[in-house]
């Protein structure tokens, strides 16, 4: 075989291992009932595309972190015997299309958003340049949310935690004191090794990477139980978070 050739074989085996390590933090865990050790809580974990989102279920009242595109969010719904019309507040952590495409189907829930994200929707903040990419959203039931404050609703208690980088107003929620949702902020590996997100996609990704290393300390300071991403699954953490 020819020199090139040989060259040609490793320049594509090593295409093949970065391409595949970025592919194995970019997967969607499929639509499931996350098992927990506590019986006064259930956390579920949806699949809406190649984007997760979660719900959070105590009593008769149901929670989401983020809402997916939106599409077969019934059948979802259905599959994992959750009710619709039982969810009362939706906490996001952004407004890409693929964390809020969903709220349509939720006219009547409650919407906490950072106030820093709102700049998206009204035009005056573009997404990316010269491209605006959402139409605005603008609802009666919308609520600012006041950072590090914590709220309790329905016996839930949710502290938003400020992880701007990915967008402006990007937040993560921590719920009861041991349950981290991180939206974009990151990419995680099954091993718990923590990852940037992709920066062609960031707005700021020195300022995610300082969100990045802020999350990792309340991971630790906190020993978060579980640890929610919307485009790399969800971790039981049962050993340590990794650099």
């Amino acid at each position: 075989m020819p020199i090139i050739g040989y060259i040609l074989i490793i320049v594509g085996v090593i295409i093949l291992i970065l391409f595949g390590n970025f592919l194995s933090t970019m997967m969607a865990a499929r639509s499931q009932k996350i098992l927990l050790k506590e019986n006064t809580l259930e956390i579920f974990c949806l699949a809406g595309g190649q984007v997760n989102y979660y719900a959070i279920r105590n009593k008769e009242s149901i929670i989401l972190i983020d809402t997916g595109y939106g599409r077969n969010l019934k059948s979802q719904f259905e599959q994992l015997g959750l009710q619709i019309d039982q969810v009362s507040d939706i906490f996001l952590t952004h407004i890409d299309p693929d964390h809020s495409g969903g709220l349509r189907h939720f006219p009547d829930a409650n919407v906490y958003i950072s106030p820093e994200e709102r700049q998206m929707t009204d035009g005056s903040t573009l997404r990316f340049k010269f491209l605006k990419v959402y139409g605005k959203l603008d609802r009666p039931n919308m609520i600012d949310l006041t950072m590090n404050s914590q709220l309790t609703i329905e016996g839930i208690t949710i502290l938003p935690i400020p992880a701007p980088g990915h967008t402006p107003g990007h937040t993560a929620y921590l719920v009861n004191d041991s349950y981290l949702f991180t939206g974009d902020t990151f990419r995680l590996r099954k091993s718990g090794k923590i990852l940037p997100f992709m920066r062609m996609v960031n707005m700021d990704t020195e300022t995610q990477l300082k969100s990045n290393e802020k999350l990792k300390e309340i991971i630790k300071e906190k020993k978060v139980k579980l640890i929610g991403t919307a485009h790399s699954g969800y971790l039981l953490r049962r050993g340590r978070i990794t650099e």
